[in-house]
């Protein structure tokens, strides 16, 4: 074999290693990491949908919690009894006569129960079959009111609703009014459940431990064990049934299907006006002016009204004595006002605020107003005698203070606030304590309250 032929037999030879080592490790080797990883990657996220179906578990445990208590009983025999008491006081509520209404257990129909575990479904139905003769479609209505806000798991799985036969056959009534029209014959089919792992009490709807606080314990305890007491009670709507509470479902009776619209003097439609808006954010202290002795002027805009008010304070037989007079603009742009009152009444007819304050006067950054709508009587404050505050001269009372009883002496029993300067209606705040206290008597001319006793008198030693 030449040197050449030596040459290409190794190299061939290494090729055939090189091949041979590159199978090898792929099946061997790489495969099988690849078969790790992908497994892994399903594992992570098999993993992913388990926490994600646990979070949605932990989620819905509040609403399990909830259906639970709005379950029948765990006693099926139990359920079907109460459930038919509590229907027919419902239809005795909505002033159904007895004679016209029939209830009856009903065998349920359609798909099975899903099964929480072997042979174990995850609730139990109980139906009812009601049947209504010659009633009205107001107390048809009334009766599906109280259907819906009976809350229990339950549904109407057949409604049927028809002119009776005899009413059929009668001539129409050109005068009948709305509430005269009891030739309905309803008939309805209503299923509750009974959920696995239902609470075993014997009142049909869950009785709330409020009760506790108006018959005791031992009242609670004999109304959770008797459900005859239960079922007067007021359901606990633990979950909102209808679709607003505060719909009126009464103004079916204007577009009735069965009937016709009724005479115009059976409709009884209530307009409720709509609602004023608020101003107040729009009502602000912009002007401010106080004298040393109390007495002084502010300036309140209403920019939403296009109003101003001017508070006037002056001394007038010794008495601070407030003068509010009310500004507006004509038509043409012309400033024109109102007589002075007063008092500070905040209104327009096409504003929802309205507000009364009684001006107790200044303080040093605003108005020191009271609520007149929370009045109720004032109270006296002790007449001043002349105070000398520690640490400085004495205090000047005005004349007014020393009359017990008059506008300047007396703590006011309503509500007051401190309306500062810059601020607007919305933003003003109560006083209360001592601060009220303070702010009160500031703005009518009178010492602060003497909170603290004095100090005591350093004692010079004589030589």
């Amino acid at each position: 074999m030449t040197p050449r032929d030596q040459r290409i037999a190794a190299l061939l030879g290494g090729v055939l290693v090189l091949l041979v080592v590159g199978v090898v490790g792929y099946f061997f080797v790489y495969a099988p990491l690849q078969d790790k990883a992908a497994a892994a990657d399903r594992l992570a996220a098999e993993v992913g949908d388990q926490e994600a179906k646990l979070a949605k578990v932990r989620k819905e445990m509040p609403r399990l919690a909830t259906a639970v208590q709005r379950s029948l009983p765990a006693n099926v025999d139990q359920s079907r009894q109460e459930y038919d008491a509590v229907i027919t006081q419902l239809l005795r509520d909505a002033k159904v006569p007895r004679s016209s209404l029939t209830v009856k257990p009903k065998a349920v129909e359609g798909k099975a129960a899903p099964e929480v575990s072997a042979k174990k479904p995850a609730y139990t139905r109980v139906g009812l079959e009601i049947t209504l003769k010659k009633v009205s479609l107001a107390t048809t209505i009334d009766v599906l009111k109280r259907y819906y806000r009976l809350n229990l798991l339950q549904q109407i799985t057949k409604f049927s609703v028809k002119k009776s036969d005899e009413a059929r056959d009668a001539p129409p009534s050109a005068g009948s009014l709305v509430a005269d029209r009891a030739d309905l014959d309803v008939t309805l089919i209503t299923e509750a459940i009974i959920l696995d792992g239902a609470e075993t009490r014997q009142s049909l709807l869950p009785v709330s431990t409020g009760f506790a606080a108006v018959g005791g314990v031992a009242g609670l305890a004999t109304v959770q064990n008797s459900p005859g007491p239960a079922r007067g009670l007021t359901p606990l709507q633990l979950v909102r049934t209808l679709a607003a509470t505060d719909r009126d479902y009464s103004l079916l009776l204007v577009k009735d299907v069965f009937h016709g619209p009724p005479p115009p003097a059976a409709i009884a439609v209530k307009e409720v006006a709509p609602p004023k808006e608020d101003t107040s954010a729009f009502i602000r202290v912009t002007g401010l002016g106080r004298n040393p002795d109390g007495s002084g002027t502010a300036v309140i805009e209403d920019r939403a009204s296009k109003q101003e008010y001017l508070v006037d304070l002056a001394w007038v037989n010794a008495t601070l004595t407030p003068e509010v007079t009310k500004f507006y603009y004509s038509i043409k742009g012309a400033k024109k006002s109102f007589d002075a009152e007063r008092d500070l009444e905040i209104s327009e007819a096409t504003s929802g605020t309205a507000r009364k304050f009684r001006v107790l006067g200044f303080a040093e950054d605003g108005l020191v107003v009271a609520d007149l709508k929370s009045s109720t009587s004032p109270v006296a404050a002790p007449t001043p005698t002349g105070t000398r505050p520690r640490g400085g001269p004495a205090t000047k009372v005005p004349a007014v203070a020393a009359v017990a009883g008059g506008p300047a002496a007396t703590v006011p029993a309503e509500k007051v606030f401190l309306w500062k300067l810059g601020q607007t209606l919305d933003q003003v705040t109560e006083l209360t304590g001592a601060a009220r206290d303070k702010a009160v008597r500031f703005a009518q001319g009178l010492p602060p309250s003497p909170d603290v006793a004095p100090e005591p008198r350093a004692v010079e030693n004589s030589q």
